[in-house]
């Protein structure tokens, strides 16, 4: 298949999606987590390791802030929920955005003290590292931290263990997200408007699922569909 190339005269400027906002920001928290969590181990006399860091699997994003997928605790899961007030735009024509974050970091314990307990710490790592990296390794301009919870999480299995998330507000700032004045003067040839007519899908065909993979009690299961 011959690969689809735009004219080169066609300059359409920057864009940021909402997931590139996501993945700077646990891109970044997973970077430094660990060094931040051996440094609260430190100030609180804990032993080192005291507090499980999150594999490098459960740094992810989704839709909703409720949304927790299934992944292996602890977990730090980041959803960009809106663009906080109306964007900013320059003389040139380029628009600024503040993206309204919110990172739950999902943790495990036996009692509800020590679920509390072990939720306050990882929150305080994420808001140390949000504030502290606040370039998010040059994506950003400026992190801002805006508000704090923890709640805890229920659960239908797992009896005489306690689920808790510490989730974080934060607003990231972002330069150049858009640009109004760029944007081709016609219609590239090899790139027309798509038909409205047309039967033919642009979207890829499901895929089927072949194995699901679930935590029983910390010790990941594989399960096959129909099994």
């Amino acid at each position: 298949m011959t690969p689809v190339t735009l004219s080169p005269v066609a300059d359409f400027g920057p864009i940021v999606l909402e997931t590139d906002v996501d993945e700077a920001v646990y891109g970044t928290l997973r970077k430094w987590i660990p060094t931040y969590l051996t440094k609260i181990e430190l100030e609180r006399s804990f032993p080192n390791k005291t507090f499980p860091r999150p594999p490098k699997q459960s740094y992810t994003n989704t839709i909703e802030e409720d949304e927790f997928t299934d992944t292996m605790l602890p977990a730090v899961i980041v959803t960009t929920a809106a663009i906080e007030a109306r964007p900013a735009k320059d003389g040139d024509g380029f628009y600024n955005g503040g993206y309204l974050c919110i990172v739950s970091g999902i943790v495990r314990g036996p009692t509800p003290p020590e679920t509390r307990r072990n939720a306050s710490i990882l929150g305080a790592c994420i808001r140390r590292v949000l504030l502290q990296q606040g370039d998010l390794d040059g994506f950003a301009s400026e992190t801002r931290w805006e508000s704090s919870r923890i709640r805890r999480i229920n659960q239908s299995s797992q009896a005489g263990r306690y689920l808790a998330a510490s989730s974080q507000t934060f607003t990231v700032y972002v330069d150049k997200v858009l640009n109004e004045q760029n944007g081709p003067w016609e219609v590239d040839p090899v790139y027309p408007p798509a038909d409205p007519d047309d039967p033919d899908t642009t979207y890829d065909l499901p895929v089927q699922v072949s194995a699901v993979t679930v935590e029983v009690d910390g010790v990941p299961v594989t399960q096959t569909p129909g099994a």
